[in-house]
């Protein structure tokens, strides 16, 4: 009965809340996520752990473990065809990417200051990084990457919002 009222309340439509995985580290916490919005699957992150997982929509939201031990992972991002994810404490702070699979996993790209927020702009052509004192715009065809903005105390979060209507310009 009380599950019924607050459904009531919530209203037509609303969303349910459900378990999707469970961390097997102790102290874990999910740290980054990135929607496939094709697939509707989901990749996160253990920071913790230093462990990437994807959830895969059409199995149930089955869990998979895609990467292990990288020190920490702090933001998961997704462009067509790779996955990347942030580790502030490795090398200074680097990139990591690898394929949907987990397969391919290289240090995409290095010594990127604390890096920590990342996002994939809306044409899929760069990849936004926040990282310590600077915001960066790294190409994802090629290796140019430039400062976007400096002189922040330390900069965790980046997002992207697409053009719409609740973005668009008057």
């Amino acid at each position: 009965r009380r599950r019924g009222r607050a459904r009531r309340r919530l209203g037509r439509g609303a969303a349910r809340v459900s378990k999707v995985a469970k961390s097997e580290a102790s102290g874990g916490s999910v740290a980054g996520l990135a929607l496939d919005a094709a697939s509707g699957d989901v990749y996160f992150a253990d920071a913790t752990a230093g462990k990437l997982f994807h959830a895969n929509k059409s199995r149930g939201f089955a869990v998979r473990e895609l990467v292990t031990g990288v020190d920490t992972i702090y933001d998961v991002a997704l462009d067509g065809r790779y996955v990347y994810f942030s580790s502030p404490s490795r090398s200074g702070g680097c990139v990591f990417r690898c394929r949907r699979d987990g397969a391919d996993l290289r240090v995409w790209l290095g010594g990127l200051s604390g890096a920590r927020g990342l996002a994939v702009d809306g044409d899929g052509r760069r990849l936004l990084v926040a990282g310590g004192p600077a915001l960066y715009a790294a190409d994802l065809d090629g290796d140019e990457v430039v400062a976007l903005a400096t002189g922040f105390g330390e900069l965790r979060g980046v997002a992207y919002a697409a053009a719409g209507p609740a973005n668009a310009s008057a």
